[in-house]
C-alpha cells in the first residue's frame, strides 16, 4: 500500500450542531473553519461545567440567555457581566496549559469564541484595556525591545540582522535566500510575494538603481488592498541567480519543452523546488525557515514576525507612517500629501530606494555575492550553450522534417506506380488468355503502351505473342517451338 498523508479524524459534536445558536454562529464557515470553532466551544462548555451536575450544566442556548438577560438589566448595578467573567476565568485556564502561548490564548477566546454571541446579534462588548494585549516570548521580547537611546535602538537593529544573516546562510536554496530578503525588504505577506510573476520582476527591475518596484493587491477577505514596495539590490541579486538557476534546472528537468511548460514572463517569481514548473506551496517557506531556526535554535522567527520587523524599522528609519502603510498593503486613507508619490512610479523609486536599501540590506554576511555572480556567469554560460544545442538540434531536425517530407512523397508515388504495375500486369495475362476484363480509361492506355513495348509478331505466321528473349531468332524451327509453348501462337 502506498503511504497516505496523515490526516486527524474528524471530530464529530451532534450535539451542539442541533443548538440553534450553534448552527447560525458556524453557518458561513468554511469546514475547517467550523471544525476549528465547535472545539474551542466545546473546551470552553467542558470547563464551565466541570464537578457540575447534569441538570446545572451550560449548553449553548443557556449561555445566550443569560448573557442577553443581563444585559436588559435596566439599572447597571444588577448585571453581572457574567459574560466577561467567564470568557476571563477560560482565558486564565487557557495560559496554565503547557502548550499554550499567550497569544492562542487571546485569538482562541477574544476572537473566536466571542464570535459566538457576536453572530447571534447581542456581542460581548469589552471596554478599553479590558481585553489582554499581545504577549511576547522570552527571546521574541529581547528581539522586539526598542529603546529610547538611538545608539542602544542602533545596535539593537544589528544584533537583529546578525540573526538574520545566521538564518539566511543556514537556508539550503537560493529561492528561499531570494524570499527572506524580499521579505525583509518590503514586508509583503508570503501568499502575496508567490503570487507575482516573473514579467512583474521584469517590469519594475531599475538597471540603474539595481532595486525592482513591486505593485499589487493583497488578497484578503475582506477588501484588497494595495501594496507598493521595493526589492532591495540584495534581494534583486538573489532574485535573478535564482531565475538563471530555475531555467537551467528546468531545461534538465525535461529536454522537450513545449511551449505551455516553457518558464516565460507570465510564470510564477517563485516555484516549487521539485518542479520549476509549479507554483510554490504556500507554506514551503514558512517550513524552510522553522527548520533552519531550530538548527540555530532561534525562537519566535516567523514569516509574520518578518513583516513585522519591516514596518517597524522603516517607521524608525525616518519613513512616514502613511507611506509604510502602503508599502506593506495596510487599509488606510491617502492624504493629498502623498498621492503624487504614490502615483508616480519614478519619483517613488528614486524617494524611497536609498533609504530601503540602508534600512534593510543585511550585507555579505558568510555569503560571498563575487562567488554569486561567478555562479550566475557559469549558469549563463551553461544556458547559453544550452540555447546554442536547442537551436542547431531544431535546424537539424527541420532539415531531417524536409527529407523525411520528401521521402513520403517518394514512397507514395513509387507505392502507387507498383500498384498500377500490378494491374497492367493482371490485365495483360488475362488478355492474353482471351478473358474479358473492366478496367478504367486511364489503365487500359498504359496496358496497350505495355503490350506494344513487349509483344512480339512471328515474321513466319504473323501471331502476336511474348518472347522467351529480347534476342530470339523466328524461323520456321522456332516457329514451332513458341506454337507448343504458347497456345496463342499456331
Amino acid at each position: 500500500m502506498e503511504d497516505k498523508k496523515f490526516r486527524k479524524p474528524k471530530i464529530e459534536y451532534p450535539i451542539l450542531m442541533k443548538d440553534p445558536y450553534v448552527s447560525k454562529w458556524i453557518l458561513n464557515f468554511a469546514e475547517k473553519l467550523r471544525q476549528a470553532r465547535l472545539k474551542i466551544l466545546n473546551d470552553f462548555l467542558n470547563f464551565l461545567n466541570t464537578d457540575k451536575e447534569e441538570k446545572d450544566k451550560k449548553t449553548p442556548e443557556i449561555l445566550i440567555l443569560e448573557h442577553l438577560e443581563d444585559i436588559r438589566q435596566k439599572n447597571p448595578l444588577n448585571q453581572t457581566q457574567i459574560g466577561k467573567k467567564q470568557l476571563k476565568l477560560f482565558y486564565e485556564y487557557l495560559l496554565l496549559q503547557p502548550k499554550m502561548s499567550k497569544n492562542s490564548a487571546i485569538q482562541y477566546v477574544y476572537s473566536k469564541l466571542m464570535s459566538f454571541w457576536a453572530r447571534n446579534n447581542i456581542p460581548i462588548k469589552l471596554e478599553k484595556g479590558e481585553k489582554p494585549t499581545m504577549g511576547k516570548g522570552i527571546k521574541d521580547k529581547v528581539m522586539r525591545k526598542t529603546s529610547e537611546n538611538e545608539e542602544e535602538r542602533g545596535r539593537k537593529i544589528k544584533d537583529k540582522k546578525a540573526i538574520f544573516k545566521k538564518v539566511r546562510d543556514t537556508l539550503k536554496t537560493v529561492r528561499d535566500k531570494a524570499i527572506l530578503l524580499c521579505k525583509l525588504s518590503t514586508g509583503i505577506d508570503d501568499v502575496d510575494l508567490f503570487n507575482l510573476k516573473i514579467r512583474d520582476f521584469k517590469d519594475g527591475y531599475d538597471i540603474d538603481l539595481g532595486v525592482c518596484y513591486i505593485t499589487g493587491q493583497r488578497q484578503k477577505p475582506h477588501g484588497n488592498p494595495i501594496f507598493q514596495a521595493i526589492f532591495n539590490i540584495e534581494a534583486c541579486e538573489l532574485i535573478k541567480i535564482y531565475l538563471t538557476e530555475r531555467k537551467y534546472l528546468s531545461q534538465k528537468h525535461n529536454e522537450k519543452l513545449t511551449e505551455k511548460k516553457r518558464i516565460n514572463d507570465n510564470s510564477f517569481l517563485f516555484a516549487s523546488n521539485k518542479n520549476p514548473f509549479n507554483k510554490i506551496k504556500p507554506t514551503a517557506f514558512a517550513d524552510n525557515i522553522r527548520t533552519a531556526c531550530k538548527t540555530l535554535n532561534i525562537e519566535n522567527l516567523t514569516p509574520k514576525y518578518l513583516r513585522h520587523w519591516t514596518i517597524s524599522v522603516l517607521k524608525s528609519g525616518g519613513i512616514p507612517k502613511e507611506i509604510v502603510k502602503r508599502i506593506v498593503g495596510h487599509k488606510g486613507d491617502i492624504s493629498s500629501e502623498y498621492t503624487q508619490l504614490f502615483d508616480d512610479e519614478e519619483e517613488f523609486v528614486e524617494e524611497l530606494s536609498d533609504k530601503i536599501n540602508l534600512i534593510t540590506s543585511l550585507g555579505n554576511g558568510n555569503i560571498k555575492y563575487a562567488n554569486l555572480e561567478d555562479k550566475l556567469n557559469k549558469l549563463k554560460d551553461i544556458s547559453s550553450e544550452k540555447d546554442l544545442e536547442i537551436k542547431e538540434l531544431k535546424n537539424t531536425m527541420n532539415e531531417m522534417k524536409v527529407d523525411l517530407d520528401f521521402l513520403l512523397d517518394t514512397t507514395k508515388k513509387m507505392t502507387t506506380f507498383m500498384n498500377e504495375n500490378k494491374v497492367i500486369e493482371k490485365a495483360i495475362k488475362e488478355k492474353q488468355k482471351g478473358d474479358k476484363i473492366f478496367i478504367t480509361k486511364e489503365i487500359k492506355t498504359s496496358i496497350e503502351k505495355k503490350l506494344k513495348a513487349i509483344m512480339k509478331t512471328c515474321p513466319i505466321c504473323n501471331k502476336t505473342f511474348k518472347p522467351r528473349t529480347s534476342n530470339q531468332i523466328y524461323d520456321k524451327k522456332s516457329c514451332a517451338r513458341v506454337a507448343k509453348q504458347n497456345n496463342n501462337h499456331k
